[in-house]
């Protein structure tokens, strides 16, 4: 991911300095924007939204009220599969970019679970907000 985003950057910035159009200007930065960052965030942002409406649909069927460590639960369980996604896409193709030291597996389990808490809050507020004198409306 990290060997990915930096020669797509620099490939980039090679496109800048050649006359090129700026179309396909345009679609480089729009692919690599799209697969090296944007993409692995909002789906773990999805990934934590789904196990947190699991758990809430869960307790909704036995009368109870969901608590709010279970959005953080599923944001860490989300970090956790992306970051194991992350690792074996990186250990898959042969050449160095399986070199990636622990730091970076760290960081990157932090940065997504910290965008993946939003969604998940999210959701189990809005389970909540359903609740009248400890039943949910339905």
């Amino acid at each position: 991911m990290v060997g990915g985003f930096c020669s797509g950057v620099v490939q980039l910035l090679s496109l800048a300095s050649n006359r090129v159009s700026i179309s396909e200007y345009i679609y480089y930065i729009s692919y690599y924007l799209n697969w090296y960052s944007v993409l692995p965030i909002v789906l773990t942002g999805c990934v934590s939204a789904y196990l947190t409406i699991l758990k809430c649909r869960f307790a909704q069927k036995r009368h109870k009220k969901c608590p709010w460590r279970v959005a953080v639960f599923s944001a860490l369980t989300a970090g956790l599969v992306t970051v194991l996604f992350i690792w074996l896409g990186l250990s898959l193709p042969p050449g160095e970019m399986g070199d990636v030291g622990p730091e970076f597996y760290l960081m990157a389990f932090i940065w997504v679970t910290s965008f993946a808490l939003a969604p998940a809050l999210l959701v189990w507020w809005c389970y909540r907000r359903n609740l009248k004198d400890g039943e949910y409306m339905g």
